[in-house]
C-alpha cells in the first residue's frame, strides 16, 4: 500500500489549482475562436489543445510564481466588485 502524505499548503495548491484550469477551460471553451484562440502550425487549435497548453503552463509555475498569480487574480476580483 502507498502511504502518499501531502501537506497543507500542496492541498491548498491542489484544489486552488482545479478552479483556475476549469475557469480557464470555460473561457476557452465560450470563445474558442476570439479572444483566446491559440495558433500553432498555421492553424487556430481546438479548445481541448488550448485548454490541454494552458492545465501545463500552470502546473509548472513554480510556487511563488503560482502564489502571485492568484493574489493578482483576487486583487482584481475585489477591486472589481
Amino acid at each position: 500500500m502507498i502511504d502518499d502524505k501531502y501537506t497543507y499548503k500542496e492541498v491548498e495548491r491542489e484544489k486552488t489549482q482545479l478552479l483556475l484550469e476549469n475557469f480557464i477551460g470555460e473561457m476557452v471553451n465560450q470563445n474558442q475562436y476570439t479572444k483566446y484562440k491559440m495558433m500553432e502550425d498555421n492553424r487556430i487549435l481546438f479548445p481541448s489543445e488550448a485548454k490541454a497548453i494552458f492545465e501545463d503552463k500552470l502546473a509548472q509555475l513554480e510556487d511563488d510564481k503560482y502564489q502571485e498569480l492568484v493574489d493578482k487574480i483576487m486583487d482584481i476580483v475585489i477591486e472589481t466588485i
